[in-house]
């Protein structure tokens, strides 16, 4: 199914995905990615001892060192075209998005 779309006064066409004003497409959305967790997780040369996602946000618990993370995300990033995982670092005890108010 093809979406049509604007923003900013450009017109956009979603082909990839759901279509996002759609009520289901975070059901879709959210078991896709639970499938993809465990599928690539399976195929993981080092094994992560937590993995915990919310939305579009995942923690993950990594005691192989920077360098073995690093390999991490460039395997993570090689499982599927279009899903791409990017990484905040815990620096003084504190990650980037802990400074949201609750």
């Amino acid at each position: 199914m093809t979406t049509y779309f604007s923003y900013n006064n450009q017109f956009y066409e979603q082909t990839p995905g759901a279509v996002m004003t759609s009520p289901i497409s975070p059901v879709i959305a959210n078991i896709f990615m639970e499938h993809f967790k465990k599928k690539a997780l399976k195929k993981s040369f080092k094994k992560r001892e937590g993995w915990f996602r919310y939305v579009n946000d995942t923690y993950v618990i990594w005691r192989h060192g920077s360098a073995e993370l690093r390999k991490f995300l460039i395997f993570l990033n090689n499982q599927h075209p279009n899903i791409h995982f990017t990484i905040d670092i815990e620096e003084n005890g504190k990650l980037s998005f802990q400074d949201v108010l609750i």
